[in-house]
This record gives structure tokens, sequence and C-alpha cells, in this order.
């Protein structure tokens, strides 16, 4: 419960930093929304991917920072693009679309996640590798 809390409550920060003006106030909702990430990772465990993938750990990491590194460098020609002024209301744009997608993604893990390790990751039904005897080994390489 304290992810969907503690992301909801980031972009409800994103929003109410848009309308204002004078740049002290706009830290106090940023600050609040960092507050409300550290709900994410305080709730007491934290699953990781060798707890829900099993044997195909690795390749899934791999792939999910392949999709972190990927919308990181993507963000900023984002933000370029929207915002190639900085305006204010350039950055309006950018931190609302930045909450729309925050608030979609959490709802898609509300709605879709679960903390149960998947049937493809359950190691009793990986298939044991052959065991080839010394002889057919020889025979692969000569």
């Amino acid at each position: 419960m304290k992810l969907p809390l503690g992301t909801l409550g980031s972009n409800a920060m994103l929003l109410i930093i848009t309308p204002l003006r004078h740049t002290f106030w706009q830290l106090v909702p940023l600050g609040l929304a960092v507050c409300f990430l550290q709900l994410t990772y305080s709730a007491g465990f934290f699953v990781t991917f060798g707890d829900l993938c099993g044997p195909h750990t690795g390749t899934i990491y791999s792939f999910s920072m392949l999709l972190s590194f990927a919308a990181s460098i993507g963000g900023q020609f984002a933000i370029a693009g929207l915002a190639p002024n900085g305006t204010d209301e350039e950055y309006l744009i950018v931190f609302v679309l930045a909450a729309a997608l925050g608030v979609t993604a959490t709802a898609v893990y509300v709605l879709f996640g679960t903390s149960q390790r998947q049937f493809w990751a359950d190691e009793s039904l990986q298939r044991e590798p052959k065991k080839n005897s010394r002889r057919e080994v020889l025979k692969c390489h000569l």
C-alpha cells in the first residue's frame, strides 16, 4: 500500500508545484514529493527481481536497466522539446505530463501488479541440462 501512496503523493506534489510562481514556495511541494517517494522504500521489506523471477533474474534485471536508461536519456530530450525557452508555462506542461505518466504507471501497478513469484519463474519447472559424457564432448570438439 505504501508504494501506490508514495508515487501518487509525489505526483500530486508535481501538480501542486505548477501554479506556484515563487521559487521558495515551489520548494515546499518538491520536498514533500521526495518524502512521498521515500514511502516506497520504507515498507519494511523490499521485493527484488530474485524473489520474483528466479532463474531469469539476470535477464529481467538487464532489460529493466535498459528501459530505465532509455527513459533517462529520452526524458532529457523530451523536456528540451517541450520547454525550449524554459518559461513557466512550458514547464507547467512538463510537470503535468510527468504527473500524468506517474499516475498512469501507478494505476497499472495497482490493477495488474503482484508480489507473487511468476509461474514462468518457478525453478521446479526448469529443465535439467543434459549431462554429456566425456566421449560425447570430445566428439563435438573434433
